[in-house]
């Protein structure tokens, strides 16, 4: 992955999230009674609750909080000179400056794609949840499942990469 500017990791996936927080204060006050509360593995909504503020909101709270905490581990990734003291590797005193430097991409790279596939999955789950209470959505579809494997996938990458890093001598 080439270099991206770090204002471009960080502003992709915040655009996810205010598009979420408006569709959220736009459609909460034509909302239904009743609104999906959670979805089975199908996607399908399989528990429904009252439409209160913390039952709509609580997915675009998860989301902005989640954008910050990933925002800001790639932001400390990216502008911390010795990473050593804040990563949690077997022999990582023996590292040279090479190879902690592409272990930094990694965190970086791998942050920023965390960062975007979370931010795009909770506005997935916003829109469908709002789709689903006007009757235009059945349920969510396969595209849950996608982001459930580019998570996990991201997350197996990350690891793979940093301890193959880690060997090379």
């Amino acid at each position: 992955m080439r270099n991206i500017p770090l204002t471009h990791r960080l502003a992709v996936p915040a655009v996810f999230v205010l598009v979420t927080l408006y569709m959220a204060v736009a459609n909460y006050p034509t909302l239904p009674e009743k609104i999906p509360t959670h979805f089975n593995g199908s996607g399908f909504p399989d528990a429904w609750g009252n439409l209160s503020f913390s039952n709509f909101f609580s997915l675009p709270f998860l989301q902005v909080v989640l954008y910050v905490v990933l925002a800001g581990l790639t932001w400390v990734f990216t502008k911390r000179g010795d990473i050593r003291n804040i990563i949690n590797l077997p022999g990582k005193d023996k590292l040279t400056g090479e190879q902690l430097e592409k272990i930094r991409r990694v965190i970086i790279n791998g942050m920023s794609l965390l960062n975007l596939f979370t931010c795009a999955m909770l506005f997935y789950i916003q829109l469908g949840t709002i789709k689903i209470v006007r009757s235009q959505w059945a349920g969510l579809g396969p595209a849950s499942w996608l982001f459930a494997v580019l998570i996990v996938g991201t997350c197996a990458w990350m690891l793979y990469r940093i301890f193959t890093l880690r060997k090379q001598s």
